[in-house]
């Protein structure tokens, strides 16, 4: 998945409409933040992310809030690759849509570019 976090269409690709990876950012946590986390268990449940610089556990954390609320946290392997990939990928204020829904994890892509983005280009396209 490194790879596919190269690039500011890492995560939304205008030519294929969907995260580039193969399935997307894996989604935890959701039985520790009560019914908002049970909210998301399904699928097209639509959140959004929102960074947790202050996490006393990880200073990569991601949060990922349904309707205003914290709800769960990207997996700690993805937000270290998205970390790394900061210059490029805008995952504030951008949708995205649960896709997949497998024993305690969930799997999101995102719903489309940041508000105001436009479509994206890689460097040298």
């Amino acid at each position: 998945m490194a790879a596919a976090l190269d690039s500011p269409n890492a995560i939304w690709s205008p030519r294929h409409g969907h995260h580039s990876g193969p399935r997307g950012l894996c989604v935890v946590g959701m039985k520790y933040r009560g019914a908002a986390g049970r909210r998301i268990c399904r699928l097209g449940a639509v959140v959004r992310l929102e960074l947790d610089p202050t996490n006393p556990y990880d200073p990569n954390a991601i949060k990922v809030l349904h309707d205003g609320q914290h709800a769960a946290f990207v997996r700690r392997e993805d937000s270290a690759l998205l970390a790394q990939a900061a210059p490029f990928v805008h995952l504030e204020g951008r949708p995205f849509r649960v896709t997949t829904v497998q024993g305690s994890a969930l799997y999101i892509v995102a719903d489309g570019p940041p508000p105001g983005a436009g479509h994206a280009h890689a460097p040298g396209s």
